[in-house]
């Protein structure tokens, strides 16, 4: 037990109960939220949610709202949040809650394309991507559908393209084809032109256990046909959640990201030093929790939350009674396969106040010493294998792809794509300032970045590939 309240990787992930909530909501400002599966399903909130929402807003808990989504704007997603009885703010502070990877990649780009007369992008995506672009000054093509023109491959390559593209940016396109990635190819041969994916999710969850095709997969086909790695905004890119910290202030130690999926949200979490509460109402079961639990993989087993719930209605309990408990938890209600007391809880419990992880001093997943490389087998595969990290890679960090191979429809299919975008080259923003935002690093972050004096650190930069 001393060992488990010590807070190692033994103590994580036991159900929140009642008395557990109320000792960690006592230690925390923030929640941030995903939304499709957390709060929501299609169109219909998660019984209790909107109220254990409100009851948050009640007590002076800040919430946003992180979703991988770029189909809605941020607009949009706030006119839903209070359609659904989440509530938040309406007028000219509408959507002020909510961080998009269409938003977020709007900021990206206007970082980046800063200075760039009359920058443009080629997008495959929806209209909510192009208005977010354009609301920061960078115009955009291709948004639509748009069929192959000509009879063969010489037509194809002889279709004019717009000039002055800047940066190809892959969303979700359900419009998605042959001759856009012949474009968007092409494209990228220029000279300068970045290439943005807004996420790596690989399947979108619809109701009833059925999928389809994620964002991910769009990205994927671009990059395998460029020869380029895209940067990516959306989660468990540490971008997402800069864009956050940038506007909200946001101190990790007293932040919780709540979130639906192992992949994204609580990897997100534990990348950018948060504590981290598993819903069971989406993607991610206990059983990918014990998964990662039991892996001889570093990278997986560090992908673990520190709580679990039914739902986010179990934050209810702990909401109609007092918030200034700090009696300690009781008896451990661990996981079946009988994971002891969480620390978060114990160390609220104690006075202590501190995070199970190291804050800004939490260094990118992928400076684990190995890493996996079959994470996207499917669950009844056998366990995935860590490979040593490849000598003749910055830093020494394994393949600079880092991805998984095998079947891509796994869990863990975003741990490759996390990993393998540690390494960013510098960009010098001026801290917090709107829009000029610190994307994911690779290194160890000091407690107050701005005290020690560091410069924010910015994406790599996909290098373009000679034309063959």
């Amino acid at each position: 037990m001393a060992a488990a309240e010590a807070g190692g990787d033994d103590a994580r992930c036991v159900r929140l109960s009642a008395e557990r909530a109320q000792a960690l909501l006592a230690d925390v400002d923030t929640l941030l939220f995903d939304c499709d599966g957390v709060l929501w399903r299609g169109e219909t909130a998660v019984p209790g949610a909107p109220e254990a929402l409100k009851a948050l807003r009640a007590r002076g808990k800040r919430l946003g709202f992180i979703t991988n989504n770029s189909s809605k704007t941020r607009q949009a997603y706030a006119e839903k949040l209070r359609r659904l009885g989440f509530g938040g703010p309406a007028g000219s502070g509408a959507g002020l809650e909510v961080f998009g990877t269409a938003y977020c990649t709007a900021l990206y780009l206007r970082q980046r394309l800063a200075g760039a007369p009359a920058p443009k992008a080629y997008v495959l995506g929806g209209e909510a991507l192009k208005a977010e672009l354009e609301a920061v000054g960078v115009a955009c093509v291709g948004v639509g559908p748009e069929p192959l023109q000509g009879e063969g491959p010489r037509a194809w390559l002889d279709a004019p393209l717009e000039p002055d593209v800047r940066a190809v940016v892959v969303g979700f396109d359900p419009h998605f084809s042959y001759m856009k990635l012949t474009k968007a190819v092409r494209y990228l041969q220029q000279p300068g032109c970045l290439l943005v994916g807004t996420n790596m999710d690989n399947r979108l969850p619809l109701e009833n256990g059925r999928f389809i095709a994620g964002t991910g997969c769009l990205v994927r086909a671009v990059e395998m046909a460029s020869q380029r790695q895209a940067d990516i905004i959306g989660k468990p890119s540490r971008f997402i959640f800069d864009c956050v910290s940038q506007e909200y202030g946001i101190n990790p130690e007293r932040t919780v990201m709540v979130g639906d999926r192992l992949d994204t949200d609580i990897l997100l979490g534990v990348t950018c030093g948060l504590k981290t509460i598993l819903t069971l109402t989406g993607v991610s079961t206990l059983g990918d929790v014990k998964s990662n639990q039991e892996s001889d993989c570093m990278s997986k087993k560090t992908v673990v939350p520190d709580f679990y719930v039914d739902s986010i209605a179990d934050f209810l309990p702990a909401l109609q009674g007092s918030t200034d408990c700090n009696m300690p938890p009781g008896e451990d209600q661990a996981l079946p396969w009988g994971l002891g007391s969480c620390w978060p809880a114990a160390a609220a419990a104690a006075g202590t106040g501190h995070c199970r992880g190291c804050g800004w001093g939490a260094s990118w997943l992928c400076s684990q010493p190995s890493q996996a490389t079959a994470a996207d087998a499917p669950s009844d595969s056998p366990e995935p294998q860590c490979a040593p990290a490849q000598p003749n890679c910055p830093g020494g960090r394994g393949p600079e792809r880092g991805d998984h191979q095998g079947d891509s429809s796994s869990e863990q299919s975003q741990l490759g794509s996390a990993v393998r975008r540690a390494e960013w080259p510098r960009l010098l923003p001026t801290p917090r300032a709107p829009g000029l935002l610190p994307p994911p690093d690779g290194g160890t972050r000091p407690r107050d970045p701005a005290a020690a004096g560091e410069h924010l650190r910015g994406p790599r930069v996909s290098q373009p590939q000679p034309a063959h």
